[in-house]
């Protein structure tokens, strides 16, 4: 399957993830921008990407 352009599970994952943040940010009370950009950063780093939970 192609992600938006990225034909892995990781890439897979990270296109899940960026897609339903937003609503899981919305129903803990959490900042998606912050959520979403320090998600961004950790994976530009390459340090594992903290989930919501």
């Amino acid at each position: 399957m192609t992600a938006l352009g990225r034909r892995s599970a990781e890439g897979e994952r990270t296109i899940a993830r960026l897609l339903s943040a937003p609503v899981t940010c919305r129903r803990q009370r959490r900042s998606r921008f912050a959520y979403l950009r320090d998600m961004l950063a950790a994976k530009t780093r390459g340090d594992p990407v903290r989930l919501l939970t």
